[in-house]
C-alpha cells in the first residue's frame, strides 16, 4: 500500500515543474510518483521534466545516465543531461559536485519554476547529526528545509517526512529499479560512516529515533524563528555597484550577541552557509571595536564579507583575472567583458551637447597603460571613487572613457552616469554579469 503523500497543488501555477533525476531510489520514486499523480489530469499541471547530472566520478556514471534517459522515455517525461567537470579546490569533492550539481539546476531552471528533489527522512537524520558534531548552531540543527529558493525558482523536498524503507517499499510495488552507488559503502565517509555504523545502533536501542530526531528538528525550526521574530528588522544596504550589504550602525545599536544573530540572517537571505563560531566572532569583534576605516573580513568558503564605511556587503563572485589593455569601441556599441559584464557608451539625456571627436572611443580600467602612467587622471579617478563611494574590490573593474587623453565618462548601474564636473552629457552604460551575488546554495542543501 502507497504510504507516500504530500501536496501538490501549492505548485499549481509554477511555469513547470523539474526533477533532480540521479537515478537513485529516493528521486526515481518521486519522479514515478509526481508523473503518476500528474497522469490523471495533465491539462490541469504544468509540464514535467528530469534534470541529470552526469558528474563523471564514477565508472558507472555513464551508465546511470542512460538508465535515467531510458526511464523517462519510458514514461514519456522530458529529459535534461549534462555532464559536468569536478574539480575539488579544498572543500571537499562531494561539495564540489554538489556545487556544479546546482549550477546545472540553475541553468535549466525558468523563473517561477519548481525543482524537487528526493531527500527523505534518513537524509534529514544524517545531516542533523552531522551538524551537531560541527557544533552548529539553531540554523544549522533545523537541517534540511523542506523548500528554499534556488535563483529564480523554488527547491520542493516532499519526501522528508518519509522514510527509505516506504521508498523502498514503493518501488517494489511499482517495480521501479534505482541504480546503486557503491561510493555509498564507504565508510570514511562521515555520512557513511553515520548511516551504516552509529545509526544503526542507535535504532537498536530506540527504534522509533528517526520521528523523535524529527520532532527535535521541528522545535529548532521553531524556536529559530521565534528568535528570528524577537530581533529588529535588518537595516540592508546596496553599495554603489549593487553589492548586498548590512548597516554597521543598526547592528551596533543592538549589541554583540544580536549583531550575530543579524549577520547570520544577512547570510541566510543570501544563500550562504553559516561560519563557524570563531570567525564571526572576531569579524564582530573588529566590526565593533576596530576604526571605521577598517576591512573587517569574514570568508564563508569561496565567498567573503567585506567591511566598507558604514556597512558590510557580500562580494561578487568574479573571475581572478580582468582587462587591463584598452578596447576601442563605437558609440552606441555593446561590448560583453569577461570579469566586467556588458558595457555601452552612448549620448546622455541631454541630447543637444556636442558630440566627442570622432565616432570611437577608448574603453579602459585603472590598470591601464593611459592612466597608470598619468598621475594627474590616477589622482582625478581616486577622488571621484571615493566622493562615489566605489568600494575597493571593484576600481579595478569599472570602465572608464578616455578621449584625447582625457576621461569623459565612468561607468555605473542602470544606465547611470559617474559624470564629471567638466564633462560633456555621455554616458557609459554598465551592467554587471548576472548571479555574480548569488550562490547555488547547493551547501544548504
Amino acid at each position: 500500500m502507497n504510504v507516500i503523500d504530500f501536496e501538490l497543488e501549492p505548485f499549481l501555477g509554477a511555469s513547470g515543474w523539474y526533477v533532480a533525476l540521479s537515478g537513485g531510489l529516493d528521486s526515481m520514486v518521486l519522479l514515478h510518483l509526481i508523473n503518476k499523480i500528474r497522469s490523471l489530469d495533465p491539462d490541469s499541471y504544468p509540464q514535467l521534466a528530469a534534470i541529470h547530472v552526469n558528474h563523471g566520478l564514477n565508472q558507472d556514471a555513464d551508465l546511470w545516465e542512460r538508465h535515467c534517459l531510458m526511464f523517462c522515455q519510458a514514461h514519456n517525461i522530458s529529459f535534461y543531461t549534462e555532464r559536468v567537470s569536478v574539480e575539488n579546490t579544498g572543500a571537499g569533492l562531494e561539495s564540489a559536485a554538489r556545487d556544479a550539481r546546482y549550477r546545472v539546476f540553475e541553468k535549466y531552471l525558468p523563473s517561477s519554476s519548481i525543482l524537487f528533489v528526493g531527500h527523505h527522512l534518513e537524509d534529514q537524520i544524517e545531516t542533523f547529526f552531522l551538524r551537531l558534531m560541527r557544533g552548529a548552531g539553531l540554523k544549522g540543527l533545523k537541517s534540511i528545509p523542506e523548500s528554499r529558493l534556488l535563483s529564480q525558482a523554488t527547491l520542493v523536498r516532499p519526501l522528508l517526512k518519509n522514510t527509505k524503507a516506504e521508498l523502498e517499499a514503493y518501488a517494489l510495488e511499482n517495480r521501479i529499479v534505482a541504480i546503486q552507488d557503491s561510493s555509498n559503502d564507504d565508510v570514511s565517509h562521515d555520512r557513511n560512516f553515520l548511516r551504516h555504523r552509529l545509526l544503526p545502533v542507535l535504532e537498536s536501542r530506540w527504534p522509533g529515533y528517526r520521528r523523535t530526531v524529527a520532532r527535535a528538528i521541528g522545535h529548532f525550526d521553531e524556536a529559530d524563528r521565534i528568535l528570528g521574530q524577537s530581533l529588529p528588522e535588518n537595516i540592508n544596504l546596496v553599495s554603489q555597484c549593487g553589492d548586498p550589504g548590512l548597516s554597521i550602525s543598526a547592528m551596533k545599536e543592538e549589541g554583540e550577541e544580536n549583531a550575530k544573530c543579524m549577520v547570520r540572517r544577512f547570510l541566510t537571505e543570501q544563500g550562504l552557509t553559516m561560519p563557524n563560531q570563531a570567525s564571526l566572532n572576531e569579524f564582530i569583534r573588529q566590526i565593533f571595536y576596530g576604526s571605521d576605516a577598517s576591512s573587517a573580513l569574514l570568508k564563508i568558503r569561496k565567498r567573503q564579507i567585506r567591511r566598507f564605511r558604514e556597512g558590510i556587503f557580500l562580494l561578487p563572485s568574479l573571475p581572478d583575472t580582468y582587462p587591463s589593455n584598452i578596447i576601442t569601441i563605437s558609440v552606441n556599441e555593446t561590448v560583453v567583458i569577461e570579469g566586467i559584464g556588458s558595457v555601452c557608451f552612448r549620448p546622455g539625456f541631454n541630447q543637444e551637447a556636442i558630440p566627442i571627436q570622432g565616432t570611437k572611443v577608448d574603453l579602459c580600467w585603472r590598470s591601464s597603460e593611459w592612466i597608470a602612467q598619468s598621475s594627474k587622471l590616477r589622482k582625478k579617478i581616486k577622488k571621484i571613487f571615493n566622493a562615489k563611494a566605489i568600494p575597493p574590490w571593484w576600481r579595478d573593474r569599472i570602465p572608464m572613457v578616455i578621449n584625447e587623453n582625457k576621461l569623459v565618462a565612468i561607468g555605473a548601474l542602470k544606465n547611470g552616469n559617474l559624470s564629471l564636473v567638466d564633462g560633456p552629457d555621455l554616458c557609459l552604460e554598465w551592467c554587471p554579469h548576472d548571479g555574480i551575488w548569488s550562490e547555488s546554495r547547493s551547501d544548504m542543501r
